[in-house]
């Protein structure tokens, strides 16, 4: 029989959940990244408030139910606020 899994334990699972949570926004900011520059060189609008819901749509769908709704949709619009703003971002 396994020992139950202590605090510290718990404490450093999250802690590497916050870290790869991190890499993973990391990811997807360089990814827009590139296809803002794509859009840019196309003439193509930076933002596509189609595109935009439809992946908001999806990650709520993927939390419903697991997490408080309205705090989910905290997060979700916050998610969809920091990626405009890397979108946006001047090109070095």
């Amino acid at each position: 029989m396994s020992k139950p899994e202590s605090l510290e334990d718990r404490r450093r699972r999250i802690d590497d959940l916050d870290r790869r949570l991190m890499e993973i926004l990391l990811e997807r900011a360089t990814l827009v990244r590139a296809i803002a520059r794509e859009k840019r060189a196309t003439g193509i609008d930076l933002i596509d408030p189609d595109r935009e819901d439809e992946i908001m749509d999806h990650l709520h769908s993927l939390g419903a139910g697991q997490l408080p709704e309205p705090e989910l949709d905290q997060v979700i619009d916050a998610l969809r606020e920091l990626m405009q703003m890397v979108a946006e971002e001047p090109e070095h």
